[in-house]
């Protein structure tokens, strides 16, 4: 159903939940005698969560967790399972998280990539290899889309399994916020990087803009006037992810560990433009820009910094599709361009045009959740 012309500027959630995915999947006998394959319920996602925190040797609480498997307003996470015969333990698994995601003015479902992790004593036994069987036999497979946006090492366990990979690495910016701090990084004395500093950001400082009546307040929740406006500005003719305001206030406001912080710019009462930070210990990391033209998106720009020079950090960078509207804007703020050690990576048997990394538009508050 074309939803983003129709009124309802927005995806629904997936009309097909975890109970209907688990319902269409076919038995798949493993091709190993010791193990069983399954998919998951959300009464398997203590066990799963412990499995990673094992796995990669962390510490994430169970909170941090449900945020994303059970809390997402897009539905449970979607696991597949490998389970040791004899123990009943899962030894292995892969997540895919249902997503907002549309072509054009046309709703898709679509799933994004999230934890991989095998008990260690089970690894380089193709457990993965398993896991992908039982994905693949799936009615579904062929009808939703997959994507991630996996750094270098991610990508090339992806590329061993032979998934459809991008071959460009995504965009990358970097504006210097404390260049004291950088130089003595780099191994300049302390008294030298005191003294460049200053030079250093007056060349690094874009003119001011002239603020024209426009105000800038905070964003505590998001709301109807904030989907409209976010539609507007990021619509896309290809592959995009639509951020309604329930979607946004999950992501960004209910998050148990990492900080977001959200600024508008308004003429008077009326909403022109938004945008979010994470802030990151030294580094902020830009979310999201919406707004309508470079002149409010400098100046948006210049109160995040702001903002993240007040929270201490010494860094801002921003990744996202070649595509995205907001890179001469960036260009103009001082930020210098490098690309990223984030990859594209997307499935869609039945979408061959969303194999084509030009088709698609994502930055960080599509993907940085895992």
């Amino acid at each position: 159903m074309d939803n983003l012309t129709q009124g309802t500027p927005l995806p629904a959630p997936h009309q097909r939940n975890w109970r209907d995915w688990q319902q269409a999947q076919p038995h798949v006998p493993s091709t190993d005698s010791r193990f069983v394959l399954r998919l998951s319920t959300p009464a398997d996602f203590p066990e799963i969560y412990g499995l990673v925190n094992s796995t990669f040797g962390i510490n994430k609480s169970v909170a941090e967790y449900d945020w994303m498997y059970k809390n997402n307003p897009y539905g449970a996470a979607h696991c597949h399972l490998v389970v040791e015969k004899t123990s009943e333990r899962i030894i292995s698994t892969v997540a895919r998280f249902p997503w907002p995601l549309a072509s054009g003015n046309r709703d898709m479902e679509a799933t994004q990539g999230g934890d991989s992790a095998t008990l260690s004593q089970f690894q380089g036994q193709g457990l993965a290899s398993l896991r992908n069987q039982l994905r693949q036999a799936h009615p579904w497979y062929n009808q939703a889309i997959g994507f991630g946006l996996p750094n270098h090492a991610s990508r090339n366990v992806i590329k061993k399994y032979k998934q459809p990979t991008a071959a460009y690495a995504a965009p990358f910016a970097k504006k210097i916020l404390d260049w004291r701090s950088l130089l003595v990084s780099k191994g300049v004395p302390d008294r030298l990087a005191k003294l460049a500093a200053p030079a250093a950001s007056i060349f690094d400082r874009p003119p001011r803009q002239n603020q024209q009546n426009l105000s800038i307040k905070p964003i505590h929740h998001f709301s109807q006037e904030h989907q409209t406006l976010s539609l507007k500005h990021s619509r896309s003719d290809n592959f995009w992810c639509p951020h309604g305001a329930q979607w946004m206030n999950w992501r960004y406001f209910s998050h148990p560990s990492k900080k977001y912080l959200a600024y508008g710019v308004y003429d008077e009462d009326e909403l022109q433009a938004f945008g979010v930070i994470r802030l990151d210990r030294d580094n902020a990391m830009l979310m999201e820009l919406i707004s309508p033209d470079t002149q409010v998106s400098q100046l948006l720009l210049q109160q995040v910094e702001h903002i993240a020079i007040e929270a201490g950090c010494k860094t801002i960078e921003v990744y996202a599709s070649e595509c995205w509207r907001q890179w001469p804007t960036l260009k103009q703020q001082r930020y210098f361009m490098r690309p990223s050690n984030i990859y594209l990576s997307t499935r869609g048997i039945d979408y061959p045009e969303a194999l084509l990394p030009e088709n698609w538009q994502l930055l960080p508050g599509d993907s940085d959740v895992f």
